[in-house]
């Protein structure tokens, strides 16, 4: 095996898009003479092969391994460590639909990492094993500077795999690489409401119509004229269940717009 070859990689969402972090690390088998490349693809669509075959949600490119790249949502975190460094510059570059955008570095009060210079034993490492020196690398980088912001600026990144190049220079030769993985990474969620009557049993209301006001200061109150109405909204089915999708991370309030009739208004929900 290589000196430099990769073992594992992982990557995490931790928190929301205005204060949350994507965490990344990477393990290799040994220190290498030279420089640390190390590049993490993030992508959109997934590449997933079960029993030989990939899933019906898969959009596999023509290798049958990684997924066919998505213009101006793709992501590649680039890691930089030079010969010796225990500090690596982290940057990142934006699939542009045929080649990878230009280079735009994080700064330090966006993304830190670091490397390993010390053993970590195999009881302290999370599974990963015995851990020699400077092959356990590791970053933590913003998530408001890798995913957009914003009314319907829905990103989710659903597959990553990681390359290490053989030298500096972006374009240099693949030196290793850890086949794609599924992740789930994204600035937006699902509002799913069930609606009833507070009569026993409970039956269950359709024709509900709801609608999303974003909630703006003062923040987690009531529910008033300073909370402006988004265009999500949903209306109830006969289960009495209804769902907004793609909601960007924010605070909301679920304010009932149309009642059945006969019912009571529901009051304003924080969510």
């Amino acid at each position: 095996a290589n000196e430099s070859d990769l073992m594992s990689f992982g990557g995490v969402q931790e928190g929301l898009i205005g204060d949350g972090h994507l965490r990344l690390f990477w393990t290799r088998l040994r220190d290498p003479k030279g420089p640390t490349t190390v590049d993490f693809e993030f992508n959109s669509n997934k590449c997933q092969i079960v029993d030989g075959a990939p899933t019906a949600d898969s959009v596999c490119s023509g290798n049958g391994l990684t997924p066919v790249r998505t213009a101006d949502i793709d992501l590649l975190i680039t890691y930089d460590l030079p010969t010796g460094a225990t500090h690596p510059v982290l940057g990142k570059r934006t699939w542009l639909g045929s080649n990878w955008g230009p280079y735009t570095a994080f700064s330090d009060t966006t993304a830190r990492g670091t490397i390993n210079t010390t053993v970590i034993p195999a009881w302290e490492s999370d599974g990963l094993g015995w851990l020699s020196r400077r092959t356990f690398g590791e970053a933590s980088i913003r998530l408001s500077s890798v995913l957009p912001t914003g009314a319907r600026s829905c990103t989710s990144l659903r597959s990553a795999h990681v390359k290490t190049r053989s030298s500096k220079a972006f374009t240099a030769a693949v030196a290793d690489f850890i086949a794609p993985r599924t992740i789930d990474i994204t600035n937006c969620g699902t509002v799913t409401i069930n609606n009833a009557d507070n009569a026993e049993p409970s039956p269950l209301l359709a024709g509900a119509v709801f609608t999303l006001h974003q909630d703006l200061a003062p923040l987690g109150t009531t529910q008033g004229a300073e909370d402006p109405a988004t265009d999500f909204t949903c209306t109830t089915a006969d289960d009495g269940t209804c769902s907004m999708t793609d909601v960007p991370f924010g605070g909301y309030w679920v304010v009932e717009t149309t009642t059945p009739p006969g019912h009571d208004t529901v009051t304003s929900q924080p969510t």
